[in-house]
């Protein structure tokens, strides 16, 4: 992908690439940046952070890991996961989220794939995550599904599908051939439900947002909506929402003069006591001393 393109590649359906004994099932990809606010959550499938441009820094298995470009990080299913937001570190990134699965128990040993998929499922039997450096050129790849999911030309979809597997392929290579799972399959429309809500949700987090408002808004009940978060986040809707003002919340304090009382309101809190109390237990600090830190840093 060329740097400083504006980018609209974001695919949030299902995407099913059939191969002979399994099938790759995209359920979401889609190209990210330094504004985009991520919480600390789990999947059912796999996912894969592909870093383009900065520097990224990622919360997972309990530690904190810096990504360079040209690297990425194969994540899981179950694992606790989370970009770092820092809207002042430029990143570009690309979030490919997949499942694989048989399509019958009897998958043949013949089958072109079964060793590449056995050799997949042995890479990560041990480990919570990988990280490794492309030396595939997968970056052209990306650049090409973003193209044909934009410009749609005719054809698109039978290439979009070729393109995804050559991506899958390809980034596995890597790790596959350093010497450096899951089968279970999730329901698509669940995922792809979780991912347009919390889209929802960075939107009207400055309102009055309630999980009644985004179950009508979505036409399900505030169980569904619960179980879904509960299901492929590992998370709450309330603790989601909670981070997601919080983060904006620290971008007033640190570039505005704002009072405490006005910040609130801006971020859809109901009384600053909140901000107060959200703000000391994820970041180990009060407000008054994040905000002279930062000025400190920033003279």
């Amino acid at each position: 992908m060329e740097k400083g393109q504006n980018s609209n590649l974001y695919i949030p359906y299902q995407i099913p690439i059939q191969m002979s004994d399994y099938e790759l099932s995209v359920k979401y990809l889609e190209r990210l940046d330094e504004t985009c606010v991520e919480f600390t959550h789990t999947h059912l499938n796999y996912e894969i952070y592909y870093i383009l441009e900065g520097r990224m820094r990622m919360h997972i298995g309990g530690q904190e890991h810096l990504l360079l470009p040209n690297h990425f990080i194969l994540i899981p299913p179950g694992v606790s996961h989370g970009a770092v937001y820092n809207p002042d570190e430029k990143k570009v990134y690309v979030v490919f989220v997949f499942g694989i699965h048989k399509n019958s128990e009897a998958a043949s040993r013949r089958a072109p794939e079964h060793e590449f998929v056995r050799l997949f499922e042995s890479a990560l039997s041990e480990k919570l995550y990988v990280i490794a450096e492309d030396a595939n050129s997968c970056s052209g790849i990306l650049s090409a599904i973003e193209r044909e999911a934009t410009e749609k030309p005719l054809g698109w979809q039978l290439l979009l599908v070729d393109y995804c597997r050559e991506y899958f392929i390809k980034v596995l290579r890597n790790i596959l051939t350093a010497g450096s799972g899951d089968e279970g399959q999730p329901d698509a429309g669940q995922s792809n439900l979780a991912v347009k809500i919390t889209k929802f949700m960075q939107e009207h987090y400055q309102e009055n947002l309630s999980l009644e408002d985004v179950s009508k808004a979505f036409h399900i009940t505030p169980r569904h909506i619960t179980r879904i978060f509960s299901d492929y986040f590992g998370t709450s809707f309330r603790k989601t929402l909670s981070i997601y003002r919080l983060n904006y919340a620290k971008n007033y304090l640190r570039y505005t003069d704002k009072p405490v009382e006005e910040i609130a309101e801006l971020v859809g809190m109901s009384a600053p006591q909140t901000l107060y109390r959200l703000f000391k237990e994820n970041e180990g600090m009060t407000i008054s001393e994040y905000r002279k830190y930062h000025r400190q840093k920033d003279d």
